[in-house]
């Protein structure tokens, strides 16, 4: 049994050029193999990367376990990407969470987030439990 806390980070593309977070705050606990972390982070300039959004600094790499991938609960505001609802899962043996979004409309599908859906101000929130190695 194991609690702590760590520092999670958007990025775009893996990159963070010029991306300003004005919070960024994560707690974990671990039980055997089994993480349960929740985080928050606020940008207040997402800077100029491009690329698939990201929020990495889980403190554990998840199982390497090919095609075991996790899902969670995600909460994003102040983002631009329409008639969708914010979704996205932790791939194997990652600490990066890649973000998406799941369409609403007819055109039902999911596409990942980047760079262009986030503003200078977008939030994310993630309740995530996952197995590691």
């Amino acid at each position: 049994y194991e609690e702590g806390t760590f520092t999670p980070a958007i990025t775009f593309g893996d990159g963070n050029t010029g991306l300003v977070h004005n919070v960024q705050v994560g707690r974990y606990t671990k039980v055997g193999n089994r993480v349960f972390a929740t985080l928050y982070v606020h940008l207040s300039d997402k800077g100029s990367s491009t690329g698939t959004a990201k929020v990495g600094g889980l403190p554990f790499s998840s199982s390497n376990i090919q095609n075991f991938y996790c899902t969670t609960a995600v909460w994003m505001n102040s983002i631009n990407f329409g008639n969708a609802v914010p979704t996205g899962y932790l791939p194997y043996n990652d600490t990066k969470f890649r973000l998406e979004r799941q369409q609403t409309s007819a055109n039902a599908g999911v596409w990942g987030c980047d760079n262009s859906n986030f503003l200078d101000s977008s939030d994310v929130m993630l309740n995530i439990s996952y197995q590691t190695g």
